[in-house]
């Protein structure tokens, strides 16, 4: 059965943004499932996705970063977000970027890393030598 993230957004007295999420099923009922880090994770990305979509056409940022994005997930919900990324950012022009550790990467039905195309990998970290790192300190 599908579920569905429910994401609000209202400004409180003092003029700050809250957010409220829930996961209902077919029925409408809430579940527990968004209590959970996992949900949380992903109604989050799906949010910062949501307003990026939202603003595509105007002068505003085009481009998003999540840390993680694939830890402690089920590997067919990993097939999924990747899929839904690529059709999110080739339809909106908009740039993903993520930082996995490679036992996070999604695998296929065989059990292989999924491979990813040399134009969406821009630096794969390691600790060998500077050409690994995303900072160099250079004091």
């Amino acid at each position: 059965m599908p579920l569905v993230g429910l994401i609000s957004i209202t400004t409180n007295s003092a003029g700050n943004v809250d957010f409220e999420y829930d996961v209902v099923d077919d029925d409408n009922f809430k579940t527990a499932q968004d209590k959970g880090f996992t949900y949380r994770k992903l109604l989050c990305m799906a949010f910062d996705l949501a307003v990026l979509i939202n603003y595509h056409d105007e002068s505003y940022f085009r481009f998003v970063y999540h840390d993680d994005a694939f830890a402690n997930e089920d590997n067919r919900i990993k097939q999924r977000l990747l899929s839904v990324i690529r059709e999110i950012c080739t339809g909106y022009n908009l740039q993903y970027i993520c930082s996995v550790i490679q036992d996070e990467l999604p695998r296929d039905e065989a059990g292989q890393l999924v491979e990813f195309p040399a134009n969406e990998v821009i630096l794969q970290l390691h600790d060998q030598d500077d050409s690994g790192k995303l900072f160099l300190r250079t004091f």
